[in-house]
């Protein structure tokens, strides 16, 4: 049986020491509309004390202005996959990042007593992505860049409509996102360069920044220098990040895709 509870009157109630739900133990994935979190593995840590009917198991999902949990009791946790829908639950994703996590807490106290860390709402194997995607209430735009103290994301258009007011869809939206070559050469090199400023400014402070200076470093083999110093408002700053977004287009083919598009649609 399901139950809801207030998140608050839970996370409030935090006991030491807590157990940990090692990343390793669990596996999860978002389905394709960004609705529903399937929880597909969680190898629960050794209880000790507590008995199962004396526990409770939950998936509590939020971002800045909302929230969703899914509460059942230990005992009548009997298989996985869990389907947990956030959207149905409570959550919805405006302009902020998505977090979750996954714990276990004593029923009668309503005390938690092993739990994952905040996890990004995102496909596990998406979780080291340096950018990304999420849906967003951002009408016509189809993507936005955003950032937050964890670094830059993608919001998405989950309410794109046409002229007529017919939908397109979250999941249409990302394949333009990721596949047209108009899109990925006009707008990606934009964005790059809005997230290589940043990070060339934060580059000393956060790790995020380190990543992407790395992923600089990569694309252009010594493109910042931590021997040289730049000004992000002037022309070399500029010029270097005229090279990355050019690197990135050709290593991605964008270039010669959206050539043979071209062609193909007779626009010479």
């Amino acid at each position: 049986m399901k139950k809801n509870y207030k998140q608050s009157s839970i996370s409030k109630t935090f006991p030491f020491p807590v157990k940990k739900i090692k990343l390793s133990d669990i596996d999860w994935e978002i389905d394709k509309e960004f609705t529903t979190l399937i929880l597909k593995k969680c190898k629960l840590p050794d209880l000790e004390k507590f008995v199962p009917e004396q526990v409770g198991f939950a998936i509590y999902a939020y971002e800045k202005t909302s929230e969703a949990s899914l509460f059942i009791p230990l005992n009548n946790l009997d298989k996985f996959p869990i389907y947990f829908n956030f959207e149905k639950n409570g959550l919805k994703i405006r302009t902020s990042k998505p977090h979750f996590k996954v714990f276990l807490y004593e029923l009668s106290t309503k005390k938690i007593i092993a739990t994952t860390t905040d996890l990004i709402l995102v496909n596990k194997n998406e979780l080291t992505s340096n950018l990304p995607l999420y849906p967003g209430d951002i009408g016509n735009r189809i993507a936005t860049v955003k950032f937050n103290d964890d670094g830059p994301f993608l919001l998405v258009s989950k309410n794109f409509k046409t002229k007529s007011g017919e939908p397109v869809y979250y999941q249409r939206m990302v394949t333009v996102l990721r596949e047209n070559p108009t899109f990925t050469c006009g707008f990606f090199p934009i964005i790059l360069d809005e997230i290589f400023k940043k990070a060339y400014e934060n580059r000393k402070d956060t790790k995020w920044a380190k990543s992407w200076i790395k992923f600089a470093n990569e694309l252009v083999k010594g493109c910042f220098s931590e021997k040289e110093k730049l000004d992000t408002d002037d022309q070399e700053f500029e010029s270097k990040l005229y090279e990355l977004t050019n690197a990135w287009i050709r290593k991605n083919n964008f270039d010669i895709k959206l050539y043979e598009e071209l062609i193909g649609g007779n626009y010479e």
